[in-house]
């Protein structure tokens, strides 16, 4: 599920400690965003547990976008121990977003 934005430090700095955050940054008027937007919060529930989804709006927080050199959305930045450990900008369709997502976050995966 994915949860709209109230506290960047602590939603996704804090919480990036525990599982590694997702963050959707996107606006209304983008229609690619709108396109992602159902694929990720889908992944979210079939990965629930593993990771976190967040979504902030890139109007209402443009002190985050430019902060994290938000220039073109949809964007995504997995945060993990407070960094961001990988990032894309544009549209992924389902597959090649999971791909993505688990490669990413298979780099953190503590090995056996």
């Amino acid at each position: 599920m994915a949860y709209e934005l109230i506290n960047f430090q602590e939603e996704v700095i804090g919480s990036s400690f525990t599982l590694p955050v997702i963050v959707d940054f996107w606006a209304t008027w983008c229609e690619p965003c709108g396109m992602l937007e159902p694929i990720i919060t889908s992944l979210a529930e079939e990965n629930k547990g593993q990771w976190q989804f967040i979504k902030v709006n890139f109007d209402e927080h443009p002190e985050l976008a430019k902060e994290y050199n938000i220039m073109g959305i949809p964007a995504l930045r997995i945060f993990h121990k407070g960094e961001i450990i990988a990032s894309f900008n544009g549209l992924m369709w389902k597959p090649q977003l999971r791909e993505w997502i688990d490669g990413e976050l298979s780099k953190i995966a503590p090995r056996a």
